[in-house]
């Protein structure tokens, strides 16, 4: 249907044209395109379309070259996007590798804990059973790991 409408519009600009011609045949010109060159003379409605074609001739050339300066910044930009996309999956798996191993973690941190808690247990039970006799027949309760008491014994006074 686009393509019927712009046959169309095509062909009214064209009898436009030719009407335009039509009406400006009497007076004829000629254009002094360097000091000697002439151009033989023509009816000045055929001088005013050929003007107008070779000025639609070059607005088209311009467009032409900002159109191909697009596809190339729209096929840098599409590369970058893939790039950019590429970079974002492997994140992504990164991200997750990294998530599972979080969750190992934390799986191992748990039975870890456990085994803390019965360390400080274990060690506690044994603190309260044992105790040492000093010199002086006071009681000496046994710290965690061989750890002295703070207060000082009398050997040390």
């Amino acid at each position: 249907m686009l393509v019927k409408l712009r046959i169309v519009l095509w062909l009214i600009i064209v009898a436009f044209a030719a009407y335009f011609v039509s009406l400006n045949m009497e007076p004829k010109l000629s254009i002094n395109i360097l000091p000697d060159i002439k151009t033989p003379e023509y009816p000045i409605g055929v001088l005013l379309v050929f003007g107008m074609v070779v000025g639609a001739v070059i607005v088209w050339a311009l467009s032409l070259i900002d159109w191909i300066h697009q596809k190339i910044e729209k096929r840098k930009l599409h590369r970058e996007l893939e790039e950019l996309r590429e970079e974002l999956s492997k994140c992504k798996k990164e991200n997750e590798e990294l998530k599972d191993k979080v969750d190992k973690l934390e799986g191992l941190k748990s039975p870890l804990e456990e085994m803390k808690v019965e360390e400080n247990e274990i060690p506690l039970e044994k603190e309260e059973k044992t105790g040492e006799v000093e010199e002086s027949g006071s009681l000496r309760q046994g710290l965690h790991e061989g750890e002295k008491s703070k207060e000082p014994s009398e050997k040390d006074k």
